[in-house]
């Protein structure tokens, strides 16, 4: 049940952080439209599925190779899809791992 919880509030935050701000400025494009859904598809497996490194990796990977893949059909240029896509994804690699030992430290730290 808990990690339902998550996957709302991780859906929710997408919505009013990522959406919602996105139409707030009038960047509403055939690629918001295709990827907002797919992103809170993604968030509600990564809730099933646990969060750990390896599932928020692959997620993260599937997503973003999406993105590409929409961005090309939308006809991006090729330099706009690779910092919308690779730059995130390294990114995202970055904070997963980061977090893991950022976790393990304050686990030694408070002994749990």
């Amino acid at each position: 049940m808990a990690q339902l919880e998550k996957s709302y509030a991780a859906i929710l935050f997408v919505i009013f952080a990522g959406f919602l701000p996105q139409v707030m400025v009038g960047n509403l494009d055939l690629k918001t439209l295709v990827m907002y859904p797919i992103l809170i598809l993604i968030v509600s497996v990564s809730g099933f599925l646990g969060w750990n490194t390896i599932v928020g990796i692959f997620l993260a990977m599937i997503f973003y190779g999406i993105t590409f893949l929409v961005g090309k059909f939308a006809g991006e240029t090729i330099p706009e899809m690779l910092t919308e896509t690779l730059l995130p994804l390294f990114m995202n690699i970055v904070y997963f791992v980061s977090f893991v030992q950022v976790k393990n430290l304050i686990g030694l730290v408070i002994g749990a």
